[in-house]
Parts: C-alpha cells; sequence; structure tokens
C-alpha cells in the first residue's frame, strides 16, 4: 500500500477503536434492552415471523443477539453483531476511496464524508439493527459502483445480495432496493456502450430473485407490522422537515454552533447544496448521455426519497426521520464526494477540516443522542444493587424509560433480590419502594419523606429512609 494507504487504514482503525470504546462504556439503553428481552429471549420462530409485531425487531440483528446471547449476557459481546457492522462499513469504504484515487485531499474529504457522521457512528456500538443496515449499504453500494464499471453480472449480484442483507437488518433499507432497481435500469438504459437487451435481461433477473427471496423473507412481518399499526415512528410534515433536517440535526449533535437557528440554517444551506450536486450530476447526463457516477447515486438519492414520499401518501407510513433516516446519509456522502472531487485541494481540506472539528466535538464514551436518558442506568442499578444489607429484599422503582435497561441488568447480574421496577407511567405518591430513579425535576412528585440519595446528572436516585417506612400490615 502506498502512503495515502496506510493513513487512510490507520483513520479507519482509530475509528473502529472508537466504536469498540463506546460499545465496552455506554450503559445499554433502553431499545437494546427491550430487543434482548422482548425480541431475541423468544423461540427462533417466532423472531422470524415477528411475533408479536414491532418495528423495533430488527429481525437479522435479533437472531444475531439471540445467537451471541449464547455466549452470556455481556453488553460489549451482544453489540458486537453491529461492531462486525462497522468493520464492514469501514472496509467497503476504504474500498470506496483506494478505487477512485485522486489527491490525498480528495481522498481524506471522502473519508471525512462517509465516516466522520458522529451520530451514524453510534449505531455501530448499540444493539440496534442499523449500524448492520449500514455496513451492508455501503458494501452494496460499492458493488454496484464496480458493475456501472465492469458491467460484471456477478457484481450486481452481490450488490443485490447485500442490498437484501441490509433490508432484513432494518425494514426501511427497502426504499434503497427500490431506488437500486431503478437506478440500476437508468444505467443499463443510457450506458455507454448503448443499451443491450440481452444485459438487460440478465440484469433484470437477478434483481428480480432478489426481490422474490426478499419477498419470502419478509412479507410475513412487515405484514404482521402493518396490520397491528407498528410502523408508526417517524414525522407527518415532510420529507425536507422530517427526514433532511433531522440528519443534519443529529449530524451536529444539535449543537448551536450559529445560535439558536444553527438547524435550519445549516439544512436550508445543506438541502441547497445537494441540489446543486443533483442539478450538476445531471445536467451532466444530460450532456454526455453517459451514466456516470455522480448521475447514478443523484438518481438513486431522489428515487429512495420518492419510495418514501410514495408511502407516506398511499399506506400512510411516516416519514423516515433521525435513526431511521440514516439509509440517506453514504448516498447523500457519496455524491457530495463526487461534487467536490474536481474541486481545488484546499476547498476539500477546508471540507474535511470542519468535518473532523464536528466529529470531535460530538465524539463521547458516555451517551447516545437518542437514548440519553440511560446514560446513568447502568450506574444507578449497581449502585442500588451494592445497597443490599443481609438477605434484604430491595424495592426499586423508576420512570418506565428506565426500566428495560434496569431488567436488562437485573437478568445479566443474576440481581434476584429486587422487587420492581415496574413500567411506572406516572410517579407514584406512596411509600412502597426503598429507592425510586427518576428525572430530577419530578422528584418533587414522590411522597415528601423521600429523600435524595444521590444525583446522576438531571436524574435523582430517591431514598426511602428505614425508619419512614410503613410496617407491613398485619393479617
Amino acid at each position: 500500500m502506498d502512503r495515502k494507504a496506510w493513513i487512510l487504514a490507520g483513520a479507519c482503525g482509530l475509528v473502529l477503536v472508537y466504536c469498540t470504546a463506546r460499545a465496552a462504556c455506554l450503559s445499554m439503553t433502553h431499545d437494546e434492552s427491550t430487543t434482548v428481552l422482548m425480541f431475541a429471549s423468544r423461540p427462533w420462530g417466532q423472531i422470524l415471523a415477528n411475533e408479536p409485531p414491532s418495528a423495533n425487531n430488527h429481525l437479522l440483528n435479533t437472531l444475531l443477539v439471540k445467537l451471541f446471547m449464547l455466549g452470556g449476557l455481556n453488553k460489549v459481546w451482544i453489540r458486537l453483531p453491529n461492531l462486525l457492522g462497522a468493520l464492514v462499513y469501514l472496509f467497503f469504504a476504504f474500498r470506496f476511496i483506494q478505487g477512485k484515487g485522486g489527491s490525498l485531499a480528495n481522498q481524506v474529504l471522502g473519508f471525512a464524508l462517509l465516516v466522520f457522521n458522529p451520530y451514524l457512528l453510534e449505531f455501530f456500538s448499540l444493539a440496534r439493527g442499523y449500524g448492520l443496515s449500514l455496513g451492508f449499504l455501503i458494501g452494496s453500494l460499492y458493488f454496484i459502483h464496480r458493475y456501472t464499471l465492469e458491467e460484471q453480472p456477478g457484481t450486481l449480484a452481490w450488490s443485490a445480495l447485500l442490498a437484501v442483507l441490509g433490508c432484513y437488518s432494518n425494514l426501511t433499507l427497502l426504499n434503497y432496493f427500490v431506488g437500486l432497481w431503478g437506478a440500476a435500469n437508468l444505467f443499463l438504459l443510457f450506458r455507454k456502450g448503448g443499451f443491450q437487451w440481452g444485459q438487460w435481461v440478465v440484469a433484470n433477473g437477478l434483481l428480480l430473485f432478489f426481490a422474490l427471496l426478499l419477498f419470502a423473507l419478509l412479507y410475513a412481518p412487515v405484514r404482521a407490522n402493518q396490520e397491528a399499526g407498528a410502523f408508526y415512528f417517524g414525522g407527518e410534515t415532510g420529507f425536507f422537515s422530517d427526514t433532511f433536517t433531522s440528519l443534519v440535526s443529529h449530524f451536529i449533535a444539535e449543537r448551536r454552533y450559529l445560535g439558536k437557528h444553527t438547524v435550519p440554517i445549516l439544512a436550508w444551506a445543506g438541502g441547497l447544496l445537494m441540489g446543486l450536486a443533483v442539478g450538476h450530476q445531471l445536467l451532466n447526463w444530460a450532456q454526455r448521455r453517459h451514466f456516470e457516477s455522480g448521475a447514478f447515486y443523484s438518481v438513486l438519492l431522489i428515487l429512495m426519497a420518492l419510495s418514501t414520499v410514495v408511502q407516506h401518501q398511499w399506506l400512510g407510513t411516516p416519514y423516515l426521520t433521525g435513526r431511521t433516516a440514516l439509509l440517506f446519509y453514504p448516498v447523500s456522502a457519496l455524491l457530495l464526494w463526487e461534487f467536490f472531487r474536481r474541486r481545488p485541494d484546499w476547498i476539500q481540506w477546508v471540507l474535511a477540516a470542519l468535518l473532523a472539528g464536528n466529529m470531535a466535538m460530538a465524539a463521547n464514551l458516555s451517551q447516545s443522542q437518542d437514548w440519553w436518558y440511560d446514560r446513568y442506568t447502568e450506574s444507578v442499578t449497581r449502585y442500588v444493587a451494592s445497597r443490599r444489607q443481609g438477605e434484604e429484599h430491595i424495592r426499586f422503582g423508576a420512570n418506565w424509560l428506565f426500566v428495560p435497561t434496569i431488567s436488562f441488568y437485573r437478568k445479566a447480574w443474576g440481581i434476584d433480590f429486587f422487587i420492581g421496577p415496574n413500567m411506572d407511567r406516572e410517579v407514584p405518591t406512596g411509600k412502597y419502594f426503598d429507592y425510586y430513579y427518576l428525572h430530577q425535576d419530578d422528584a418533587g412528585k414522590l411522597h415528601p419523606d423521600y429523600e435524595l440519595e444521590q444525583k446522576f446528572g438531571a436524574y435523582s436516585l430517591m431514598k426511602l429512609p428505614p425508619e419512614k417506612k410503613e410496617p407491613p400490615e398485619e393479617e
């Protein structure tokens, strides 16, 4: 490998170390714990059939979590499938950048665009299906890029297979599969050597085969979710407001770089930049009559967006937002990389530095953006368990948000002396619990006899002093 390759490989290694450190340091989160306790603990057949129906059951992720649970309920072990997703993502990002060549500035910018998204990296350290799906997505993009260069059926098959695995990891990638099929057909129609019927038949035969495979895998789970009304997460305003703006907000970790209007300013600026990039690539396509990479990514992005709009209009499915919208990011990053490839190196260095700076500002080993409230749940559970005196049971209550994660640690650590917690949607006013964990603003809703035991950031662990406990009722 040359010097540029070693630099990129080293950067990939550092990112993988970062993701691994997060997997080891972060407390388990609400949705991860639900995956373990509610889905992965069920028989294999129920997981495959998505019983009970839930869009939170990311099928391939759940199957892998169940498999890895055979080695115990260690959080790093449970998160390992998505750490492997990080390895896949970084491998194909490296292959993309190496294959494109270019100056060091251009390769660094490509790496920064594809990798320096703090929100995207979060999901490689969590036991959810998003990290897996993103790894398969960029692999699929790599092979479809190879197909546009080599026109070998094998590369198209690999692209489609990885897309299927991505869909099985997270259903949102169905939008990508639809866009991939459409963009591939446009490439075949406008390829440099002209349209060829034989090539078109072979390509669509392959895509149809993988579409049927996808149908066989997902028909029952998707139908169950649809009938149960499980597709409720998302927005109702529009693609730009819900999908694009949410990605921008999470990309900067909601930091107010430009004051209170940072998100709308950057969303409109980013939207304008994406519009320029798409317009530039489509104009090149119209002038050259050759479907190059930039045009392919542009069409793919448009078809993916249209897929979500059509689903919203016809099926009432909410617009993708936040983590469910992450499938748009790698495609957008590749498109922007194509757009800036022919710009002066100094511009590319500046953009790469800005992306690296944002990544450095958001990097942490303490919490995730979507489940910020679980930052201290592991520490709280360990603390309460350590307060046990003799053989007594501890009545431990908590706001419902923390219950799945506390329940996970009860099971993982073999804590059999907790009574509770319950899924309390309202703060109880009695004196049943020995300890109660909730947001500090809600602590005053507990019975006045509860006292602050310890603060955990913005959350309070409250304790009922032993002398103020109500005596047990006589039989």
